[in-house]
């Protein structure tokens, strides 16, 4: 996808995290210069629902398939593109009325309208689109908006990592450690995407 522009360091964040030492000790293995690109609502919305419940890798070819045959995901060519076309894709038919839903609502120009609605009411609004969930709102809020104080435990990778990391399971466990990384808890998350080796696990000690 696109980039529309990076999320880049803060120096704020990077001084709040690191008042939590395991978050510190992550900074110190993956360096201070975190990064991750901004690709615009529609788009991530798109790539979140070709990714829902599949390997990241998977859904990576998956979504540049889609992006190929709908001229870089042209809303009108989603609209008219018939379902089989979509399906040789590996698109089920549940996320192809999903993508064609989310294409629609671009077209009449009314996902702007949720985009600029504060985190909470974003979430409430565009889970409302059938085939949208938390996970995806989640992902489009980080990866298509950019927002810096999204705790995305709807995305197993982050709950394992916490898990490993902190030795805790429950759901309300993993709230209260988001928590301290207010108001940077994207950022967080961000780090702790990175923990997905022995390795790490074994530096943190």
């Amino acid at each position: 996808m696109k980039h529309l522009g990076y999320v880049l360091k803060s120096p704020s964040a990077i001084k709040t995290l690191k008042k939590d030492p395991t978050l510190k000790k992550l900074i110190k293995i993956y360096g201070e210069n975190y990064r991750w690109g901004i690709h615009g609502l529609y788009p991530s919305l798109i790539r979140a629902v070709v990714g829902q419940q599949i390997a990241n890798k998977t859904a990576r070819k998956m979504f540049y398939k889609l992006a190929h045959v709908t001229d870089k995901l042209s809303p009108e060519k989603i609209n008219d593109i018939d379902f089989e076309r979509l399906r040789k894709i590996g698109l089920s038919k549940s996320k192809i009325e999903t993508i064609k839903r989310i294409a629609y609502l671009e077209s009449r120009g009314e996902l702007k309208e949720i985009e600029v609605l504060t985190d909470n009411l974003f979430i409430k609004e565009i889970t409302k689109i059938k085939g949208i969930g938390l996970w995806s709102a989640q992902m489009a809020l980080i990866f298509g908006l950019g927002r810096k104080n999204v705790w995305p435990l709807a995305d197993l990778g982050i709950r394992r990592s916490i898990e490993k990391i902190f030795s805790i399971s429950s759901i309300e466990e993993m709230e209260k450690i988001g928590d301290r990384f207010n108001p940077w808890k994207s950022v967080a998350a961000w780090y702790l995407w990175q923990v997905n080796d022995r390795k790490t696990i074994q530096e943190l000690g």
